[in-house]
């Protein structure tokens, strides 16, 4: 799961673009906090409790802008996202470019395109974080490549990570496994999470994968699941 934060020095606009976050189709698999200033921004940025970060450009009263925090705390390397989000896109549009960034939105936020740059957001994130843990299996150590991983099945207090040649067995939960696992798994069902490089479709209840294998969705999580994929396939095109 990606953490998300967003510095907006407004707090009800703050807290309206939170909210925005959180109901876009990857909204499920990100943790959404916000803050009001630069400070509270350099705290969590301290504590590496950063994956995404969108910062209003204009911030007032402290001499900052997100350009220069971006610039300040989260350098080329950092890993964190920056998504800028500004009233004044045409005067800040050169300056973004000093920094490393995903997208520059304007105000008012259209929902389709802040849907858009999570979505490549997290594509990043995909592809940085997409490295072996290792899991207790038999007695023994194994390490799980989240690459070969088809879905996760929480049991009680166990999960099965279905591989594409076998089941590992573990003692953990599906938050924990969510936490461990790439953005591109996703949540289908209270029981289940599914790698969405993997499917083909998605029915009333059931999800297909690739060679057949079907994953239950409930009501819940099919829309999302869906508008998911649909972006996902918007940011190849």
């Amino acid at each position: 799961m990606y953490r998300v934060v967003v510095l907006e020095d407004d707090v009800k606009q703050a807290q309206a673009l939170a909210k925005m976050v959180e109901s876009t189709p990857c909204g499920t698999s990100l943790e959404v906090s916000y803050c009001t200033s630069a400070a509270e921004l350099a705290s969590l940025a301290a504590a590496r409790d950063i994956s995404i970060a969108l910062l209003d450009i204009v911030l007032a009263g402290n001499g900052s802008s997100g350009v220069d925090l971006a610039r300040r705390l989260f350098p080329d390397g950092s890993g964190v996202q920056v998504i800028y989000v500004t009233g004044y896109a045409e005067d800040y549009y050169l300056d973004v470019y000093e920094t490393d960034h995903v997208y520059l939105l304007a105000k008012p936020v259209d929902p389709d395109k802040l849907a858009d740059a999570l979505h490549r957001a997290v594509a990043r994130l995909d592809k940085e974080a997409s490295v072996p843990f290792a899991v207790s299996f038999r007695g023994r150590m194994r390490l799980i490549r989240p690459e070969k991983v088809l879905f996760v099945e929480s049991d009680r207090r166990k999960v099965r990570i279905n591989l594409q040649d076998e089941v590992i067995e573990t003692y953990a939960s599906l938050a924990n496994m969510q936490e461990r696992l790439p953005g591109s798994f996703l949540r289908c069902h209270k029981s289940f999470l599914v790698n969405a490089s993997y499917i083909e479709t998605v029915g009333q209840s059931h999800i297909t994968l690739l060679g057949g294998v079907e994953v239950p969705v409930s009501q819940r999580y099919r829309q999302r699941v869906r508008a998911e994929l649909e972006a996902r396939v918007r940011t190849l095109l």
